[in-house]
């Protein structure tokens, strides 16, 4: 339901996308994170009504709204992305609690706001137009599209989520996307993981929360369905030399895992090449496991050669270039596989 007040506000503008200057709302109304006219993209904590929380990284919000004006809220200080009508690049905004935009053309627009990087979060406590102003209700993509994997996924290479080839490819196909990453993770449960993460992505998958949290919580698989779910795990399991066949057969436990959440999500499986090549031949098995017990919704992507050690950073996490390469080969192969 929404609740709505009215009141006098002074606020200093800290971040416009077309101005910044100190901007006064006289009246205005106030909109609150259980708004429905709020679209959250991701996984986001909203079990307390004063801030929704997002987790994992890349998990955003739309909003679209009429006004010259848009005051954004956190209870936090998050470091965050936002985007404003027909803006691709973004602007970055770091340790403030408001977001304040002005200067803003008569009509309607669209904003975004995402979580920067892989561990930032926000806590999205109110938004602030003129009181004149309307929103709208969301105006939903043609689906969901959601990435699971570790840094690679995560865009460490390029320190931030919306740089990744999952964002990038995502939006070229015109879909909302998540990123279930963390640098460091496995895919398999019971070997040491690299920065400390308690668990691989096998458990780590079905929790609210990305890794590091100490405390978690199981997310509700109701929130979102994808239309299909791109895979890429293995590299950090040869760095902590999980045994070939351990790693097969825990891929297909996590699989089915996913299997009875989704029952008609498309699982689509990359091979590894950017860091390593480990297990290449075990996610085929894989795949092959799935089909021949008639789930033909389980796809193999080959990696191989997409990029080169130019395009990678350090010779294993792609570049911005890198990451651009990535979405351009993996573009066609998405598109066959969700008949775009």
């Amino acid at each position: 339901m929404m609740r709505i007040a009215f009141f006098f506000i002074l606020v200093s503008c800290i971040y416009s996308g077309v101005s910044c200057t100190k901007h006064t709302l006289q009246t205005s109304v106030i909109i609150y994170p259980d708004n429905a006219d709020i679209e959250y993209t991701g996984r986001w904590n909203k079990s307390i009504h004063s801030a929704y929380i997002s987790h994992w990284g890349g998990a955003y919000f739309t909003l679209h709204f009429n006004g010259t004006t848009i005051i954004v809220k956190f209870s936090n200080t998050p470091k965050i992305r936002v985007y404003i009508d027909d803006d691709k690049s973004g602007s970055i905004q770091i340790g403030k609690n408001v977001l304040s935009i002005n200067g803003l053309k008569q009509g309607s627009h669209t904003i975004v706001v995402a979580a920067y990087d892989q561990y930032d979060e926000m806590q999205l406590s109110s938004i602030t137009l003129a009181d004149t102003a309307k929103v709208f209700p969301p105006i939903f993509k043609k689906g969901v599209l959601e990435f699971i994997g570790n840094s690679i996924t995560a865009g460490a290479g390029v320190k931030n989520c919306q740089d990744a080839y999952p964002w990038i490819v995502s939006e070229r196909l015109g879909l909302d996307h998540t990123q279930i990453a963390s640098s460091g993770i496995t895919l398999t449960e019971g070997y040491r993981n690299q920065n400390s993460l308690p668990h691989g992505m096998i458990v780590g998958y079905f929790s609210l929360k990305e890794p590091p949290n100490d405390v978690n919580i199981p997310f509700n698989f109701t929130d979102y369905v994808p239309e299909a779910i791109v895979i890429e795990l293995g590299t950090n399991d040869e760095k902590v030399h999980v045994p070939l066949a351990e790693f097969q057969r825990q891929y297909i436990l996590f699989l089915q895992q996913i299997r009875a959440k989704y029952p008609s999500c498309k699982l689509i499986l990359q091979g590894n090449s950017f860091c390593n090549s480990f297990g290449n031949a075990q996610i085929i098995n894989v795949v092959n496991y799935f089909n021949n017990r008639s789930d033909t919704k389980v796809y193999y992507i080959n990696t191989t050669g997409w990029v080169t050690n130019k395009d990678l950073v350090d010779g294993c996490h792609p570049s911005l270039a890198g990451n651009k390469k990535i979405a351009d080969s993996l573009l066609p192969k998405l598109k066959a596989i969700l008949n775009r």
